[in-house]
């Protein structure tokens, strides 16, 4: 793998890593800012919270629409996840600024900025997303993009962690989220900026845009991969929601179960490596991922001693983040052997209704938090139940879907099944 400094896929790295940093210290910080910091009530956060989301997954498709229908549409998204980066990071950290005075005045000025952050962030996101799949020069090099964009996404996500835990017990100071975005600006717009410079001879020949992308989508190929998602965000990823409250674990920090997961999200995408070498069939990995993931996420909702309860929260961030890599991968090579089959290039397209399915599964993410949030509080079996219920299914439907779907056909062996759109 080439990954030197002013290589495209070093540059892709860096941007995913900043990109991840942004989005995860924003994440963490935004409840945690609405509820403590602002003074919001939790109905209030949570209706903000879930409505941006919504919002932000329509917006992903409406971006995806405009770069399908450039005439060039890589150098399209390296130019617009230059613009999107910066003026996502810049939006990210007047969402965090100071209010206006009065309670109406300070509503509004939090509607627009969420706003304005998510419209922008879509941009960001969309376009990098796509030059996974538009940047690779070969069908192998599109798994190595996608080992880059999981892991360093991962390792941006820890780095926000801990970043956002030091900005949290400062309560002091009510300018400390400002103040920690603020400081993303920068390595954003420097990564952002540079990989758009990336040189015409680095980049594919042949991608043209076509605006009937959205008619000739393989949606039959991709509903494996999308509904995995929404299992796998949906569902198994409650459990990264509610490890800073669970209750009886008797960690020292509230944030150490959450900063394990974290780290397990990391090293989680690389131990299919050493899976694939041993042999593991794509469906065995996925299965043996979801036990790992569902179990160390069920067992974490009894009470266990410290060191058990970080070993499973670390297993469980590498399971669930391993299994979205196996996601993102296939999503990634449907895309590339359509590309072979045919001039039509759905890259834009294919990963903004990936994005956008991560983006409801994260709204519906919320709604069940809401909804078992004050029963965990409280403790009991009843609580823990209906918990237990959504982690298994997640599980489950997330390996079970992507498992009846398997490998992506290599559709540039059968052309008659390619579909060419027109004008």
């Amino acid at each position: 793998m080439e990954t030197r400094a002013g290589s495209p896929i070093f540059w892709f790295g860096a941007g995913q890593l900043f990109r991840s940093l942004l989005w995860c210290a924003t994440d963490l910080l935004i409840a945690f800012h609405l509820k403590i910091r602002v003074g919001l009530s939790g109905w209030t956060t949570g209706e903000i919270l879930f409505l941006s989301f919504v919002f932000g997954a329509a917006f992903d498709l409406v971006v995806a629409t405009a770069i399908s229908r450039m005439p060039q549409p890589v150098r399209a998204a390296l130019r617009l996840q230059a613009a999107g980066g910066c003026a996502a990071a810049v939006s990210a950290a007047l969402l965090f600024g100071p209010l206006p005075h009065g309670t109406s005045h300070a509503l509004l000025y939090l509607v627009l900025t969420s706003v304005l952050f998510r419209a922008t962030y879509g941009v960001f996101d969309v376009s990098q997303n796509a030059l996974t799949s538009l940047l690779p020069q070969n069908e192998p090099a599109v798994g190595e993009y996608v080992l880059v964009r999981t892991t360093l996404s991962s390792v941006g996500r820890l780095a926000a962690s801990g970043l956002a835990v030091l900005a949290m017990r400062n309560q002091a100071d009510q300018l400390a989220d400002f103040k920690l975005i603020a400081l993303i600006v920068i390595p954003v717009a420097i990564s952002t900026v540079r990989l758009a410079q990336t040189p015409k001879s680095s980049l594919r020949t042949g991608v043209v845009g076509d605006g009937g992308a959205w008619r000739v989508l393989p949606y039959a190929r991709l509903v494996g991969p999308l509904v995995a998602i929404l299992c796998n965000v949906g569902l198994l990823g409650l459990l990264g929601r509610l490890l800073p409250v669970l209750p009886g674990h008797g960690v020292a920090s509230d944030s150490a179960i959450l900063f394990a997961m974290v780290c397990g999200t990391v090293f989680g995408p690389m131990l299919l490596v050493p899976l694939r070498r041993l042999g593991a069939t794509s469906m065995s990995a996925t299965i043996g991922l979801s036990i790992v993931a569902a179990g160390s996420g069920c067992a974490l909702l009894v009470p266990q001693s410290p060191a058990v309860a970080l070993m499973l929260a670390t297993a469980y961030g590498a399971g669930q983040m391993a299994m979205t890599n196996i996601i993102w991968e296939r999503v990634a090579k449907i895309i590339y052997e359509e590309a072979a089959a045919s001039a039509i290039r759905i890259d834009v397209a294919a990963f903004a209704l990936l994005t956008a399915f991560i983006k409801l599964g994260i709204a519906i993410s919320n709604v069940f938090l809401g909804l078992v949030l004050d029963g965990l509080a409280v403790g009991g079996l009843t609580s823990t139940l209906p918990v237990v219920a959504i982690l298994l299914t997640g599980g489950a439907g997330a390996a079970l879907v992507l498992g009846l779907t398997g490998r992506p056909e290599n559709r540039s062996s059968t052309p008659a099944d390619v579909v060419i759109s027109t004008p």
